[in-house]
């Protein structure tokens, strides 16, 4: 009986680029691109009997049951390419003891991936404000996003304020969701001016940017002002009352989800869960706000009101 002979590798372990795409990107590009696929959706099960790339690795990492075996499969992502950011961003991560040697080891990272980028040419004009739009460049800004995570967590509040605005400058769209955490700042500083500004830039149909700025207006004595925005947050968001209600008992509430619908009570306790900070101010506001909520006024329609649609 004759040997059966071992399948050959595919080109790109069970990903192929249509042509096109294969005579616009260069070697790198393509790399890069085929390791955001196998992020998103999944490596083949069958590259995964025999990796070799540090997509196939980071995959068996994130599948791994102990941070034991996540570290294995990370130190063999990094062998493979010593210059991954997301193989490096895992490896600082497991290897940390406590916070503020993560954020220490983070700044670490941040200061040579920076230059990593500023050496490829990705921080000239063209690029910035597309990085995460740029296959290329979406490593560097998870590993920024953790790091500003980081600086939340030790409560370096100002810190934080200055990476959420380096992300919004290189990530223009916010594909990351960092503006909702940093009106959720502003409210909280009770900065009236930068989120006012902020909601100029990215305008006002948000649940999240609308309840921040009736807080912040409430937290500034300015409640005329607050119940405008409340009133605005009501029309968009059915679910208004219902959340302030359940608010003025914070225990009571939370969200365990890492997607929400938008304008719905997902999207206001998504915006808790991101920011705790905001709880105690929340829950004098929500006490409040209740009440000037008139249930067959705002909320989720009168009659007349849905007659009219």
């Amino acid at each position: 009986i004759a040997k059966m002979s071992k399948p050959k590798k595919k080109a790109h372990k069970g990903l192929s680029l249509p042509k096109e795409l294969q005579e616009a990107l260069t070697p790198e590009e393509q790399k890069a691109y085929i390791a955001e696929m196998k992020r998103r959706f999944g490596a083949d099960p069958e590259d995964l009997e025999d990796p070799e790339d540090v997509a196939d690795y980071l995959e068996l990492a994130g599948r791994a049951a102990t941070d034991q075996e996540r570290l294995k499969w990370v130190r063999k992502a990094r062998a493979v390419d010593p210059d991954d950011i997301d193989a490096a961003l895992q490896e600082t991560l497991l290897t940390s003891k406590g916070l503020h040697e993560s954020l220490k080891k983070l700044k670490a990272l941040l200061e040579v991936s920076t230059r990593q980028m500023e050496g490829k040419g990705y921080f000239e004009p063209d690029c910035i404000g597309s990085f995460w739009g740029l296959v290329e460049t979406r490593p560097y800004m998870r590993l920024r996003y953790t790091y500003l995570e980081c600086l939340m967590e030790v409560q370096q509040i100002r810190p934080a304020i200055e990476e959420c605005k380096a992300l919004l400058r290189l990530s223009e769209n916010d594909n990351m969701g960092v503006r909702d955490l940093l009106i959720a700042i502003y409210a909280y500083l009770q900065e009236e001016a930068p989120a006012e500004a902020l909601l100029e830039r990215y305008g006002s149909q948000s649940s999240i940017f609308l309840f921040c700025m009736a807080l912040l207006k409430y937290t500034l004595g300015k409640e005329k002002e607050a119940a405008v925005f409340l009133r605005r947050l009501a029309k968009i968001n059915p679910d208004t009352k219902a959340f302030l209600n359940a608010m003025k008992d914070c225990e009571k509430v939370g969200f365990s989800g890492t997607r929400y619908r938008l304008n719905t009570m997902e999207e206001l306790l998504a915006m808790m869960e991101n920011a705790p900070f905001l709880y105690l101010s929340v829950q004098m506001f929500a006490t409040w706000a209740f009440p000037k909520l008139r249930s067959q006024a705002i909320g989720r329609g009168s009659a007349k009101g849905r007659r009219r649609m």
